[in-house]
């Protein structure tokens, strides 16, 4: 059966608009597309730049606590180099009046060292999280230095603790051996006081400076 011929012309009339409709339809779903993504995006570095705010508050406290701990332990680091070197004069008329070990005044030969205990957690964390980048470089390149100081200081301290353990036994040494385990102390001792004394220097001013 033959179709009316309005009808025919009345489709062919309507497919413009219906091509419109879903040009429209089309744009408007790849709008809402790129948005969300934008937003996702948006969101994800709002996200980031929160962590990195996080990350840096925590390396700042970390900082901080630091500078407390090597405050803490200042009267008992200068008292205990003192100690040393009082040993090390011992040790010194023992060997030029050709005296034992047994012949010196233990109370004058312990030696008390505080440990300070600094962190670096909060930088090694801020270093590898995903929002690393969104630290300002300046920022990181100024912590870096200042870690820096803070791992050299802690390596002297190991110095230390091994130059310690072996003074401890000096009691079963000669007078020339027990001196020279002694002296090794007293010279990484002497570095420690001056990384110590720097530091000190270095985070009281960085705190003025951002008060």
């Amino acid at each position: 059966m033959k179709k009316p011929a309005f009808l025919a012309r009345f489709r062919a009339a309507r497919l413009p608009e219906r091509l419109v409709d879903l040009s429209i339809q089309a744009v408007l779903i790849v709008f809402a597309v790129l948005l969300a993504l934008g937003l996702e995006e948006w969101w994800g570095e709002r996200e980031l730049q929160a962590i990195a705010a996080e990350a840096r508050l925590a390396v700042e406290l970390e900082i901080e606590n630091n500078l407390a701990e090597l405050n803490g332990a200042e009267a008992g680091l200068t008292s205990g180099i003192a100690a040393v070197d009082r040993l090390v004069g011992l040790l010194r008329r023992a060997q030029r009046d050709g005296l034992p070990l047994e012949a010196l005044d233990e109370s004058q030969v312990e030696v008390d060292l505080p440990y300070p205990r600094i962190s670096t957690a909060a930088w090694r964390v801020a270093q590898t999280s995903r929002a690393a980048p969104y630290l300002e470089y300046g920022w990181l390149i100024e912590q870096a230095k200042l870690y820096d100081s803070f791992e050299r200081y802690a390596m002297v301290w190991d110095w230390i603790v091994e130059d310690a353990a072996n003074v401890a036994g000096v009691g079963e040494d000669d007078v020339d051996v027990a001196l020279a385990k002694v002296r090794r102390l007293q010279g990484h001792l002497i570095v420690l006081g001056r990384i110590h004394a720097a530091l000190q220097e270095r985070l009281t001013g960085r705190t003025s400076r951002q008060q």
